[in-house]
């Protein structure tokens, strides 16, 4: 098997409510796309976050982090 896949899909992530983090006083160190989903990935203060927005909706982004 792929190595990207195994360690793509083997993450685990958390959701997270975001009532401190200002995510636009930070620059994502990875985005990526696909027909549905948009993702922004963060590195803060040595956690992982990322932001996953659907296509097309303009409500919030869910906001989970790196396990």
């Amino acid at each position: 098997m792929d190595e990207w896949f195994k360690k793509y899909f083997s993450e685990q992530w958390v959701e997270v409510e975001n009532n401190v983090i200002d995510f636009e006083k930070h620059e994502p160190i990875s985005t990526s796309n696909s027909l549905h989903i948009y993702e922004e990935r963060y590195c803060i203060d040595g956690d992982t976050y990322r932001l996953l927005y659907a296509i097309g909706d303009s409500s919030e982004p869910l906001i989970e982090k790196l396990k």
